[in-house]
């Protein structure tokens, strides 16, 4: 899919409230073993699905431009932090304590892509980091984190 077919596809997305009632591409028990094994450092995915949350400003600017390079903390650290549907409650938590008008995207990276490294991070878990920018053609759905889920981030989960 072209990149502006892509942005076009998750505007609409935000727009229709679509991202509320996605259903997985992956099928789930694959996606959630391999998230879990990648979680607990005993096995990198193959094919898992891995989300970013965003703040609407990063948002706007990824829909733009169809890339984004990365928060504050993303550059400084010299990758995108990424986190397996596993994390996204501890990561929401600890980063977006308290924020509003984030969103959640899911993304899929190919497992032969070099940049995602599976590395040790909090608590001693591997998270996902991305080593370049993350892409509109890598993300596969995305969904607002609605202020009633202040302490619980729920990923999108994408479309056949």
């Amino acid at each position: 899919m072209a990149a502006s077919a892509q942005r076009n596809m998750l505007r609409q997305q935000l727009s229709d409230g679509a991202g509320d009632n996605i259903v997985s591409r992956a099928t789930e028990p694959e996606g959630l073993r391999a998230s879990a094994a990648a979680a607990d450092g005993s096995a990198d995915p193959v094919e898992a699905s891995v989300f970013k949350v965003l703040r609407r400003r990063e948002l706007d600017a990824f829909l733009t431009h169809g890339r984004f390079d990365g928060s504050e903390d993303d550059r400084r650290d010299g990758f995108v932090h990424l986190s397996t549907r596993d994390q996204l409650d501890g990561t929401v938590a600890k980063h977006f304590a308290g924020e509003r008008d984030l969103f959640i995207l899911e993304c899929r990276i190919r497992s032969d892509d070099v940049a995602l490294r599976w590395e040790t991070s909090r608590g001693g878990r591997r998270f996902p980091h991305l080593h370049r920018p993350l892409e509109a053609s890598d993300v596969l759905a995305v969904r607002p984190l609605t202020a009633a889920e202040p302490r619980r981030a729920t990923a999108p989960r994408s479309r056949n």
